[in-house]
């Protein structure tokens, strides 16, 4: 299976994973978002696989709960490949696309909140 979390109706994870540099984890997703009106910008996001990069803090509870904190607006993401609807073939492709892509928005997000 080739989604394995679903956050919201929106927003099915299809990769997702942590590289901690200098002390700061940051998460490093590529999802398919359905598309729509954005809440927070009032501007129309495109249907597609998108890669996210957000500093978090990861807190471990003692029955085994992880938590995710993070600052509003303190990521980034971009759009990988427009689709009009979800299939493995175009998740691989996002895949092969967003990984030359990784380390330039894991940059951006270092300078753009003082981490480096």
């Amino acid at each position: 299976m080739y989604i394995c979390l679903l956050l919201n109706q929106f927003k099915p994870i299809t990769m997702k994973t942590y590289k901690d540099i200098n002390g700061t984890n940051l998460k490093i997703e590529i999802y398919y978002y359905k598309g729509g009106m954005s809440f927070t910008t009032y501007k129309k996001q495109e249907r597609g696989f998108y890669l996210s990069v957000t500093p978090v803090i990861k807190r471990e509870t003692n029955n085994g709960y992880v938590t995710e904190s993070f600052m509003a607006f303190s990521g980034v993401k971009t759009l990988l490949k427009e689709v009009s609807r979800f299939s493995e073939g175009a998740y691989k492709q996002a895949l092969e696309l967003g990984k030359p892509k990784i380390d330039e928005l894991v940059e951006f997000v270092l300078v753009k909140n003082n981490l480096k």
